[in-house]
């Protein structure tokens, strides 16, 4: 089971053990028939939450890259 499917908010994590429920898919997967699609603790189905799309809690981060106009001839290197 992926930890993607235990409902819950925050830290998702299961122990030996715990008691759970579940809802489950056909799937030829790893040798299995069948894949969790989602796993809950309580007595009660949560709700599905739809999937978060932008802005998340989750750490996030970006990369921009500048470069030189190569058609400038103006530039001068250091001489070394």
């Amino acid at each position: 089971m992926h930890f993607s499917a235990i409902a819950g908010d925050g830290y998702r994590q299961l122990v030996q053990g715990q008691r759970v429920s579940f809802r489950a898919e056909a799937a030829n997967q790893d040798g299995f028939g069948l894949r969790a699609v989602k796993v809950w603790t309580e007595d009660i189905e949560p709700p599905d939450h739809p999937r978060v799309q932008g802005n998340s809690a989750a750490y996030r981060s970006s990369l921009t890259l500048t470069f030189d106009d190569p058609t400038r001839t103006d530039m001068t290197w250091p001489q070394e």
